[in-house]
């Protein structure tokens, strides 16, 4: 599920082996697109998507308020106006996560009783279901917690079902990776792939990194570098074009319905700008509204037609900051990770406006002109993308998905042992747990090591540190933790002499957790002499693996 104020929805059909899109009952069309929007009744969600859009107690925008500043830039948005006043009024943590919950709960219901996906999957009763959710990646640990409580919540672990999730911009990459055509494309080509949504910008560079001498469109990847920033670039163009019409009628349009309406036309301009014509748009305010608040001196209201003209000018100034800022991000990701092929996708990429810049900006620069023609998705595929990469994730990658990296991990350990009479040596001892050349080709997902520690009577612990190692040399430590061992427990498996070190059998266990951002966790468990004993749990340590990098294979001819 993904994108702006929309919601979508796709699953994997393993009769056709293909990705299925999925429409809600009163879809229009039959449009995937469903909008991420939630109406109120006496403080209890009423409706959702499509019947929720034109709802004066309606709750949008919703995306914005999972992190909040300083992360998203929400502060310097009309927030009353985006979010509508009962969405201005549940933007706190707890709200937002609540709005979300729900939003979702209707959605796992509406689906789970759907006639057309029972019967195309054969089944009476929808088995054990993976659901597979993105976010950004440069929401904090905090903001994951609160989609992941969310999500949970809506009962998608019900029926023995299982989450996964993983960034927007590795789905969309994955995504992409399945469309790329086997004539054009060859090994050691790598394509930046730019997800321009509502809220944030994600960027994945990945690289063709096998081919199939016959089979052309069985390929393998490698994602080389991701990117996320919350840039709000939806909003904040639709805030600029809504003030022009603040200004433009000397109306409020604060919130509420009238609000809505104005930020509907102000989205449908931005939406069809092409950068060489005005662009007129429907503007229905009512006539009671008007007569009461409109004094009649706006040139570019049209009241008889119920239309708005935004003049080229005033929507070039709402929309280049934001367009330079997105060419200026993707000149720096093509520069930084040597990309030779470019692929826009997002709600913002079916801009004309953009497109146009975009490939302006690099027709008119020698450096980046190789990277014509820049690869679009048209109509909802754009929007469509992210979920499609989940899907095909969940539906044809093994999992977990494979990692590299540079770099292997050894623990850093307190040891010490007698000598002589009142002699000590002291010192911290290494022991490898990934090597480097078990990284450079597949990252274990999970394993264990053993080492022995000692600790001295009266002598504080010390700390045990996990470090990455290239072979080279020495990163600096990315984690530590005191071990909750104390000398006089009964967990020993044997001493010094003089019985003043004691000996303790340790086992870390590691597992690669696979989510929006990718992280290690090391277990550290006391293996007691006693044959039979429990092992007892003395220490944690989770650290970020951004360095790691996810390769997957394209099976499927498409």
């Amino acid at each position: 599920m993904a994108s702006r104020r929309r919601a979508i929805l796709t699953y994997w059909d393993p009769n056709q082996g293909a990705v299925c899109e999925w429409s809600p009952p009163d879809a229009p069309d039959d449009d995937p697109v469903t909008p991420s929007v939630l109406a109120f009744k006496n403080n209890r969600a009423s409706s959702w998507g499509h019947s929720a859009v034109r709802d004066r107690n309606r709750v949008s925008w919703t995306k914005l308020c999972v992190e909040g500043a300083p992360v998203v830039p929400v502060d310097s948005l009309d927030l009353k106006a985006l979010l509508g006043d009962e969405g201005f009024k549940r933007r706190d943590r707890r709200q937002v996560e609540r709005v979300i919950r729900e939003y979702l709960t209707f959605i796992r219901e509406a689906f789970c009783r759907d006639e057309n996906v029972r019967q195309l999957q054969r089944a009476q009763n929808l088995p054990h279901i993976d659901w597979h959710f993105s976010m950004p990646a440069c929401w904090t640990a905090e903001g994951v917690r609160t989609m992941r409580s969310a999500v949970e919540g809506a009962g998608y672990l019900d029926n023995d079902g299982a989450i996964f999730y993983c960034s927007e911009a590795m789905a969309a990459a994955i995504a992409v990776s399945y469309r790329i055509r086997a004539d054009v494309a060859k090994v050691g080509d790598r394509l930046l792939v730019c997800d321009v949504g509502g809220a944030t910008t994600d960027f994945a560079t990945f690289e063709i990194t096998a081919a199939h001498p016959f089979h052309g469109w069985q390929m393998s990847f490698r994602q080389v570098a991701q990117d996320s920033t919350a840039d709000c670039a939806n909003p904040f163009v639709e805030q600029r074009l809504l003030q022009h019409l603040r200004d433009s009628l000397g109306l409020p349009l604060g919130s509420g319905e009238v609000a809505r309406l104005s930020v509907e036309a102000a989205r449908t301009a931005k939406e069809r700008f092409n950068g060489l014509d005005d662009t007129e748009v429907s503007l229905t305010l009512g006539d009671k509204y008007l007569d009461q608040y409109y004094n009649g001196e706006c040139n570019d209201f049209y009241r008889d037609r119920e239309v708005f003209c935004f003049r080229r000018q005033v929507l070039m100034e709402s929309l280049d900051p934001v367009v330079n800022h997105i060419v200026s991000q993707m000149i720096h990701h093509i520069g930084e990770n040597g990309a030779n092929r470019v692929a826009i996708v997002g709600g913002l990429s079916c801009s004309p406006y953009l497109r146009s810049r975009l490939e302006s900006h690099l027709r008119n620069n020698p450096e980046v002109s190789q990277l014509l023609p820049v690869n679009y998705l048209q109509g909802k595929d754009a929007m469509a993308i992210v979920s499609y990469g989940l899907t095909i994730k969940g539906g044809t990658i093994p999992h977990p998905i494979q990692y590299q990296s540079e770099w292997g991990y050894e623990i850093l350990y307190p040891f010490s042992q007698q000598l002589g009479t009142n002699l000590v040596d002291r010192r911290h001892y290494r022991v490898t747990a990934i090597r480097v050349d078990q990284g450079r080709v597949d990252v274990p997902a999970q394993g264990n090591v053993p080492f022995r520690l000692s600790i001295r009577d009266g002598i504080p612990v010390d700390e045990i540190s996990i470090r990455p190692c290239n072979g080279n040399g020495y990163d600096k430590k990315v984690g530590s933790t005191i071990l909750a061992i104390s000398f006089h427990s009964n967990l020993h498996a044997g001493q010094s002499p003089d019985g003043a070190i004691r000996y303790f059998d340790v086992e870390a266990s590691w597992v690669l957790n696979q989510g929006v951002h990718l992280d290690l966790r090391w277990d550290f468990m006391v293996v007691p002499r006693a044959e039979g004993a429990a092992r007892v749990h003395v220490g944690t340590i989770t650290h970020l693996v951004d360095h790691m990098t996810p390769r997957w294979e394209r099976h499927v001819a498409q």
